[in-house]
């Protein structure tokens, strides 16, 4: 799926005022006390955790579907380790991020951008 750099950042800021309008209640965050996971979300292939807004992103995803584990992946990757996603599921929204180095000629150079649309699941 192709989707532009304005359009994730959309999705992902609706659906954090989505969760805070659900009731968020005083100061608690829901996804800090209902069992789902507090800790920072973990890619499962590369063991990499998550960064910047996808940290929140992911938190209110787990809460949303009652996951209990900061565990991410996408459906190849649950896949390789013989895991099956369960039926109906649908691909949670992260903003895929990487530093860009400029040419030999710059290599001082550093571009910082989000490419398309990143996925975990």
């Amino acid at each position: 799926m192709t989707e532009s750099r304005s359009g994730i950042y959309t999705r992902i800021t609706n659906e954090i005022i989505a969760a805070i309008e659900a009731g968020a209640g005083g100061w608690k965050m829901p996804w800090h006390h209902d069992g789902s996971s507090i800790a920072r979300p973990m890619n499962i292939a590369s063991a990499r955790s998550y960064r910047g807004i996808n940290i929140l992103a992911l938190w209110i995803a787990a809460h949303a579907r009652g996951y209990g584990s900061g565990i991410w992946g996408t459906y190849r990757q649950w896949a390789a380790r013989g895991c099956q996603v369960r039926k109906g599921e649908k691909a949670a929204s992260v903003a895929f991020w990487k530093q860009i180095h400029g040419k030999a000629d710059d290599p001082g150079k550093t571009i910082a951008g989000m490419e398309e649309d990143g996925r975990a699941g």
